[in-house]
């Protein structure tokens, strides 16, 4: 569409560029989810005691929401990665929508570990539940991490790696 063209001529670091990609497409999700925000709020005041008895951990499910967004922004990043990596742009959208399947969708059926790297894996140790015999909490270095936050680690160096790749790409 020549968009990427466009905004080469325009005097931008590289880092602003995909800054601009990677959050400037999606604006309106990510406001819809900041409207979301107060409604879970709500609700998660109001978590109902037999949710709580069953295991549900309260702390744990405030961080979901965190999580929602931090995934939103690694799979937005995936999506400006496979789009500039890709040099035909016929099978640009196809390769990164079938990442997104496979990373989101199953993970856990396919390769287990890929689970961090999707939401089901924290929001059933956050509600409590075992169906899928998930740890609660693993060890990582010596720290006893629960599993919400050793997705946030894993979303971290992706996103890192993926940024640097799409720096790359833009200069």
């Amino acid at each position: 569409s020549g968009m990427i063209d466009f905004h080469r001529i325009s005097p931008q670091s590289p880092a602003a560029l995909a800054a601009g990609f990677i959050l400037g497409g999606p604006v309106r999700e990510y406001l819809l989810f900041a409207a979301t925000l107060p409604c879970y709020a709500v609700l998660l005041v109001m978590i109902p005691g037999e949710l709580l008895e069953r295991g549900a951990d309260a702390g744990l499910l405030w961080l979901l929401p965190v999580l929602f967004l931090t995934l939103a922004l690694v799979y937005h990043t995936l999506g400006v990665a496979a789009g500039l990596t890709v040099s035909g742009k016929k099978y640009s959208n196809a390769g990164s929508f079938a990442l997104l399947i496979i990373i989101g969708m199953h993970a856990l059926c396919i390769f287990p570990p890929m689970s961090y790297l999707s939401i089901t894996a924290p929001t059933v140790v956050a509600f409590g539940g075992d169906r899928m015999h998930l740890p609660v909490a693993l060890t990582f270095f010596g720290l006893n991490l629960p599993l919400p936050l050793l997705s946030l680690l894993h979303q971290a160096l992706l996103f890192a790696v993926l940024w640097h790749v799409i720096l790359q790409k833009i200069r």
